[in-house]
C-alpha cells in the first residue's frame, strides 16, 4: 500500500495531474498493468517535464514511454546520458 502512496505522490508532481485525463501515464510505475483504449486520451506533459521527475525518483524509463525510450535507447548508450544531452538534466 505504501508503494501506491509513492507512486501516486510522483504522478502528482507532474503540473497536468489534475487536469489529465489519460489513463496511462508514463510517472506511473504500474503503467504495464494498465489499460488503454483508442479513444482514451494520452499523456500530454512534455518529455522535459517527465524526464526530470522520472530521473529525480530514478524510474526506469526516466518518465518516457516504453516507446520513446526504445527509440532513445537505439540513439544513444542510456537514458541518462539521452536526459543529460538533450535536456541538460544529471
Amino acid at each position: 500500500m505504501k508503494e501506491l502512496v509513492k507512486n501516486d505522490e510522483i504522478m502528482a508532481e507532474c503540473p497536468r495531474y489534475l487536469i489529465c485525463s489519460a489513463p496511462i501515464c508514463p510517472l506511473d510505475e504500474l503503467k504495464d498493468s494498465r489499460v488503454r483504449l483508442t479513444e482514451d486520451d494520452k499523456c500530454k506533459a512534455t518529455k522535459r517535464v517527465r524526464i526530470k521527475i522520472g530521473v529525480k525518483h530514478k524510474l526506469e524509463n526516466l518518465g518516457l514511454t516504453n516507446q520513446e525510450a526504445s527509440g532513445v535507447k537505439l540513439a544513444y548508450s542510456s537514458l541518462k546520458e539521452y536526459a543529460k544531452t538533450k535536456f541538460n538534466i544529471t
